[in-house]
């Protein structure tokens, strides 16, 4: 799976698209892409938003344990970051929860990356910060 948003930060469309395990990823061909309903062949402009907000450097990861997917991002709505999760990488996707608020004297954070060890009920990531 490949999640993403159009460019630009000011976009808050967020999508998906698979490849079969056996696919060429260089081929834009190969990649379907999930519209609101099915996931069809070839064409980025056909991707639904599977969420919206200002997501930036994304990072999602599947826990085993509560059979979820789990989206980390900085957002610009909360000004911090947060996470969401959904049963499917195509979704319903739960609403913005927040992690960590941004720390107005240290500047905000940014480019979380979910540590892929992670399990259970314990997420570890690795961000940076302004």
């Amino acid at each position: 799976y490949m999640f993403g948003s159009d460019a630009g930060r000011s976009t808050p469309k967020i999508y998906v698209a698979r490849i079969k395990s056996d696919g060429d990823i260089a081929t834009a061909a190969n990649w379907t892409y999930w519209d609101g309903t099915d996931w069809v062949a070839g064409d980025p402009e056909s991707a639904a938003a599977i969420t919206y907000g200002n997501a930036s450097e994304m990072c999602v990861t599947y826990n085993a344990t509560h059979k979820r997917y789990i989206m980390v991002y900085r957002s610009g709505t909360t000004g911090g970051l947060v996470y969401r999760d959904a049963g499917l990488p195509e979704g319903d996707w739960s609403g913005e929860k927040l992690l960590v608020l941004d720390n107005a004297n240290q500047g905000g954070w940014f480019s979380p990356s979910v540590y892929p060890y992670s399990s259970g009920d314990n997420m570890y990531f690795i961000v940076s910060q302004l």
